[in-house]
């Protein structure tokens, strides 16, 4: 019955509150301004109706509490409990993948409306000059290319396919999976990327 009656209260908007969508976006906002410190930039330019949300909440109190608590800080939650976690660090780069054949870029998965899917194949589109949540990937240092948390590049099947692409899929952490950057090859490379497969 409370399940019912939350998922009644949750879907149905308040007149001028922007509906579930701006519900959603000013709470991921309000969590990004809370708790994730100096990482909060980096998490509204991958999110950019957060970041517009977070122009109109206030957070002070929540702050208070949270220096109160004398809670950790987010890199040490980055560290210690959410170590596959999508940002950048010490041990991953952050960016794009260029094709210096095709002076593309690697972009995940879209479809139709703009939504954008967790898997599929990869496409080589345009690069978008500033920070693009489609084209923006992470190479950690056990050698997996991420778009997210729980979704990696995955290396085409030659040997069993027509047309073999390399494919957005969830991270299973095989060798399938697992990528090397090999600063030599980069000019015959056009990925510059080769997967341990």
């Amino acid at each position: 019955m409370l399940a019912t009656f939350l998922g009644r209260v949750l879907l149905t908007p308040f007149p001028g509150d922007g509906g579930v969508g701006g519900i959603l976006y000013r709470n991921l906002a309000r969590v990004a301004l809370v708790w994730m410190d100096d990482w909060a930039n980096f998490y509204f330019k991958m999110n950019p109706e957060a970041e517009a949300a977070s122009r109109t909440i206030s957070v002070g109190e929540r702050r208070a509490v949270r220096e109160k608590l004398n809670c950790r800080s987010f890199e040490w939650y980055l560290n210690n409990v959410w170590e596959t976690n999508f940002f950048p660090g010490r041990d991953k780069v952050f960016g794009k993948i260029r094709s210096l054949g095709a002076r593309k870029c690697l972009q995940r998965p879209q479809y139709p409306g703009g939504s954008i899917y967790p898997s599929g194949p990869a496409a080589l589109k345009e690069c978008v000059i500033e920070t693009y949540a489609p084209q923006s990937f992470v190479f950690s240092n056990k050698g997996y290319i991420m778009t997210d948390e729980s979704v990696c590049m995955d290396a085409p099947d030659t040997e069993h396919s027509a047309d073999p692409q390399i494919r957005i899929a969830p991270c299973t952490e095989t060798n399938k999976q697992r990528w090397t950057y090999n600063e030599e090859e980069k000019a015959n490379d056009p990925f510059s990327v080769s997967s341990l497969s």
